[in-house]
């Protein structure tokens, strides 16, 4: 998986304050013009990795795309719900979603909205778009040295 810092939405990026609410990323990926469809051609992903748990009254934390035409993302619009972390979900947990095909404005980037009776208390990501991604599962081997 190849990271690219022009494709990063967060880096350690508090989401527990405001999550109730909705909170956005820090950084939003500018697409240099409006009417754009990334979801079509090669797949692209969003890849959602938690640098510190989620803990809090907050049941879950969903994490949705969205798309606006200014970098703030101060009037943004949801375009695709990408998945949602657990309720005290681990640390180096990891979300992985496809960019579904749509019509995009200028600039994307993420909200973070926790669902259920609050806030959560804690809880950072690190979020970017990759075009492969790394979703290896290592097992234990099964061999006896004797």
């Amino acid at each position: 998986m190849i990271i690219d810092a022009a494709n990063l939405f967060d880096d350690a990026h508090a989401v527990a304050a405001g999550s109730e609410n909705g909170v956005y990323s820090t950084y939003s990926v500018n697409l240099k013009a409006t009417a754009n469809n990334i979801g079509v051609g090669e797949n692209l992903y969003v890849v959602v990795i938690l640098d510190a748990a989620t803990t809090g009254a907050g049941d879950t934390l969903n994490v949705y795309l969205v798309t606006d035409d200014n970098a703030g993302l101060n009037s943004p619009t949801v375009v695709q719900k990408l998945g949602t972390f657990a309720a005290n979900s681990a640390i180096g947990s990891k979300l992985i979603a496809r960019i579904s095909p749509a019509t995009l404005e200028q600039y994307i980037g993420l909200k973070y909205y926790a669902e259920g009776s609050g806030a959560i208390d804690t809880g950072t990501v690190t979020a970017m778009i990759v075009h492969d991604v790394d979703a290896v599962t290592y097992y234990a081997d099964n061999i006896t040295i004797s």
